[in-house]
C-alpha cells in the first residue's frame, strides 16, 4: 500500500464542550466506506475495552434512538 492510498480519519475530542471532531484524507470521501471503518473503529475498541456483546447490544436498545433524534434537529 503505497502512502497516497492509505485513507485516514482523526478524531479530536474538545473536553471544554464535550465534542467530537473528525477529519477525513482527501482520498476517503464514500460514506460507505467511511461508515465501515469508523464502525469496525468502535466495534474493536468495545472488544479491545471488554465490553460484552450483551452490554453493546444494551447500549444499542438504550442510545441508538437519542443518535437519530440528534441528527434530525440538526439538520432542522
Amino acid at each position: 500500500m503505497t502512502e497516497n492510498s492509505k485513507k485516514t480519519i482523526t478524531l479530536n475530542f474538545d473536553q471544554a464542550d464535550n465534542s467530537l471532531g473528525m477529519d477525513f484524507s482527501d482520498n476517503l470521501t464514500d460514506g460507505r466506506e467511511i461508515g465501515y471503518i469508523l464502525g469496525a473503529a468502535f466495534f474493536a475498541f468495545n472488544a479491545e475495552q471488554g465490553l460484552t456483546k450483551e452490554a453493546l447490544k444494551q447500549l444499542v436498545d438504550e442510545q441508538y434512538d437519542a443518535f437519530g433524534a440528534a441528527q434530525a434537529s440538526d439538520e432542522n
